[in-house]
C-alpha cells in the first residue's frame, strides 16, 4: 500500500498535505498515509470502527460517521481552519446543548459550553438543597458529551449517566452525586468541572455561565410572578411576559467572557426557550460580550413547542424572544428544521400540548439571515433500549455539519445528506 501512496503522489505531482485519505482502519492505510504527512479521515463504519491508533502520532486527523461530512471538513480546511484551530463556543443547557456538542466534536477540539446552573428540579435540584452547591446535571451532561468515548472510556461515560432506580436514591444522577463529591474536595463548583474534565478527558471546556447560585423568575402575562426554574417551566399558567433572574449581581466568570470574545462561531441552543437559553443572556456580562464578538452568532431554533413555556410559538416567535432580550442585529444566522416526522408521531407530541415549531409567513422579516434545512434525526432507525423511539429530536452530525457549513459558506442542500 506504501508504493500505492507514493505512485499516486508521483502521477498527479501532488503535494501530500493536500491529500486526503478516507478509510476505516486506522492500523493501515490510515497510518501509511499520516507517516507520510496526508490528511487522514477514519470512517466508523464496519468492522473496524472501534481500531484505534498504535500510538499518538498515528492518530487519524478526523473521525466521521456518515459521508456529507467530508466536503465541509475539506473546506473548513480550505479556509485554515481544522479541528485544532476552530475554536467554537455553544450557549445552552438541558439535552440540547449536549446533542451539539457530540456532534461538533468531529469538527472542532477547541469547544467551549458555557453552562445553565439555575436548574430546580429533580435529582440536580435536590443536591443544590441539601447541600448548598449549584445544580451540576447540565455541566454533567456537557462534561459527557464532550469525553472521549473511545473502548477505554465507555465505563466512565456510563458512570457519569447512570440514575439509580429505587430507593432512597431513586431518581438520582450518580454523575451528580460524584460533582457534588468532587465540589467538597476541591473546594469549589468550578474546581470540580475541571477536575472532572480531567477525569473523562474532555476536548475542550465546559464553563458555568455564572458561579453565583441564583434563580430563573418570570412575570406572567396575568401579572403574577413565579420564580424557581421548576415553576417556570410549570403547564398550565398564564404565558411568560418577562423573565428575570432573583439576585441582580449576578455576574459571568472572566473566563467565561474571554471565551466568547476568542470564538469563530457561537452557537446559541438548541433547548429550552426561558429555561436554557434567555437565563444565560440575563448573567451579567454576557449579552455585551456577545454582542461585541466578532463570531459568526448562529441560533439553533428547537424543532418542537414545550408546553408552559412556548405553547403556539412560531420560529419567529423563537427569533424575537431571543432578540429581545439579546438586542437588534445580534445574531447572523437562524437555523431552522423543515423536516417533520410522521403524522402519528405529531400528533403524540399534540395530546401532551406541544407541537411542531412553524416556519411562519414573517420568518424572512427579523433582521438576521434565516437557513432552514433538514435537522432531525431519523426516527426509522433503531434506537438503544432506554430512548423514545418516537422522540423528536436533533441529529448531532445534521446540525453540526450545517453549522459548520453556515461558516465555511457552503450549501445545507438536504439532498447531499440522504
Amino acid at each position: 500500500m506504501e508504493d500505492c501512496f507514493e505512485a499516486i503522489v508521483r502521477k498527479y505531482s501532488l503535494s501530500p498535505q493536500n491529500v486526503t485519505v478516507v478509510g476505516d482502519r486506522v492500523r493501515e492505510e490510515l497510518r501509511i498515509a499520516k507517516t507520510r504527512g496526508m490528511v487522514t479521515v477514519q470512517m466508523l463504519h464496519g468492522r473496524f470502527k472501534e481500531e484505534t491508533a498504535y500510538d499518538s502520532s498515528n492518530k487519524p486527523d478526523y473521525r466521521i460517521k456518515r459521508f456529507f461530512q467530508l466536503p465541509t471538513l475539506l473546506k473548513l480546511k480550505d479556509i485554515g481552519k481544522t479541528h485544532g484551530n476552530l475554536k467554537v463556543l455553544a450557549f445552552g443547557g438541558g439535552t440540547g446543548l449536549p446533542i451539539a456538542l457530540e456532534g461538533l466534536k468531529t469538527y472542532s477540539e477547541n469547544l467551549t459550553a458555557i453552562v445553565t446552573v439555575t436548574d430546580s428540579g429533580r435529582s440536580s435540584g435536590i443536591i443544590r438543597e441539601e447541600y448548598g452547591i449549584l445544580p451540576p446535571g447540565d455541566v454533567r451532561n456537557c462534561l459527557v458529551a464532550l469525553s472521549e468515548t473511545e473502548e477505554q472510556e465507555k465505563d466512565l461515560y456510563q458512570l457519569f449517566q447512570y440514575r439509580f432506580n429505587k430507593g432512597s436514591l431513586n431518581g438520582m444522577s450518580l454523575g451528580n452525586l460524584l460533582m457534588a463529591a468532587l465540589t467538597d474536595i476541591t473546594g469549589s463548583f468550578d474546581l470540580a468541572i475541571k477536575k472532572a474534565s480531567k477525569i473523562l478527558a474532555i476536548k475542550g471546556k465546559v464553563l458555568p455561565s455564572t458561579l453565583t447560585s441564583t434563580h430563573i423568575c418570570a412575570e406572567l402575562k396575568d401579572g403574577s410572578i413565579v420564580e424557581e426554574e421548576l415553576n417556570v417551566r410549570g403547564l398550565q399558567k398564564a404565558p411568560i411576559e418577562r423573565l428575570f433572574l432573583k439576585t441582580n449581581d449576578t455576574k459571568c466568570p472572566p473566563d467565561a467572557i474571554s471565551e466568547i470574545g476568542k470564538a469563530d462561531i457561537i452557537v446559541i441552543g438548541p433547548g429550552s426557550l426561558y429555561t436554557s437559553i434567555i437565563c444565560n443572556l440575563l448573567v451579567g456580562g454576557i449579552k455585551e460580550a456577545l454582542q461585541n464578538a466578532k463570531a459568526v452568532k448562529i441560533y439553533l431554533c428547537n424543532i418542537v413547542t414545550q408546553p408552559g413555556q412556548t405553547d403556539n410559538y412560531t420560529a419567529s416567535d423563537h427569533i424575537k424572544a431571543i432578540t429581545r432580550y439579546l438586542g437588534e442585529g445580534v445574531l447572523d444566522y437562524v437555523l431552522v428544521n423543515n423536516n417533520f416526522p410522521r403524522k402519528e408521531i405529531i400528533e403524540k407530541y399534540r395530546k401532551e400540548g406541544a407541537d411542531i415549531v412553524v416556519l411562519d409567513e414573517d420568518l424572512e422579516n427579523n433582521n438576521v439571515a434565516v437557513e432552514v434545512t433538514d435537522l432531525i434525526e431519523n426516527l426509522d432507525q433503531k434506537r438503544i433500549l432506554w430512548e423514545k423511539q418516537d422522540l423528536i429530536r436533533h441529529d448531532p452530525e445534521k446540525l453540526a455539519d450545517s453549522i459548520c457549513r453556515i461558516f465555511a459558506k457552503l450549501s445545507l442542500s438536504s439532498s447531499e445528506r440522504n
